[in-house]
């Protein structure tokens, strides 16, 4: 099956929308059974992937500017 472009593009565009860790953190697994080791990837991922609401910048950048800007304004 050959999809037209703006097929494929509205597909992607449904994907884009679903959360990242939803299918690693659905409502039945346990938190505390999630290693310290798997949350820091499941942030990992979450921070670094670019959101459209930010400019595309990842979460990671915008916390980072926030944080350099309110040191400079502080020291």
């Amino acid at each position: 099956m050959v999809l037209r472009p703006a097929v494929a593009l509205a597909e992607r565009h449904g994907r884009e929308h679903q959360w990242p860790g939803r299918k690693r953190l659905s409502r039945e697994v346990d938190p505390l059974s999630i290693s310290d080791g798997e949350l820091k990837d499941i942030c990992d991922r979450l921070n670094s992937a670019p959101r459209k609401c930010l400019g595309y910048r990842t979460p990671a950048e915008v916390l980072r500017k926030k944080l350099l800007a309110q040191t400079r304004h502080v020291g």
